[in-house]
């Protein structure tokens, strides 16, 4: 089964990120229990949100750090959170001006890792 999520990175660009739960390769792993710091929890919605992401970006070869994924859902409302959860694959879900703006700043949560090559000289 395949779901389309759409992640809005930048200034209203839309990046769409494909996660498969089959074709034989594992799926990715949920974010593990989101106790927030100030011992709140995400609510069932905003945990889903937080795991179609973590799966998303992981499937697609893109490391994203949990907690910061966390800390940015846990402040997506239920209305946003619900039109995420909600959205047909090649669909746009049109969230509040909060939401979009939550959504860009998944962008803060991906892991960019550089490589250097050193040739023996």
């Amino acid at each position: 089964m395949k779901r389309l999520l759409l992640l809005a990175f930048g200034a209203g660009s839309l990046l769409a990120v494909t996660a498969c739960g089959s074709d034989g390769a594992p799926a990715a792993a949920p974010v593990s229990s989101f106790a927030l710091s100030d011992g709140a929890t995400l609510t069932s919605l905003q945990q889903r949100v937080a795991d179609l992401t973590y799966a998303a970006a992981t499937g697609s070869a893109q490391p994203i750090d949990a907690d910061c994924l966390k800390a940015v859902v846990a402040h997506l409302s239920e209305s946003d959170a619900s039109l995420i959860v909600n959205a047909k694959p090649a669909a746009t879900p049109t969230l509040s001006p909060a939401g979009s703006a939550l959504a860009a700043s998944v962008k803060a949560c991906l892991i960019f890792t550089t490589t250097t090559t050193v040739t023996p000289g």
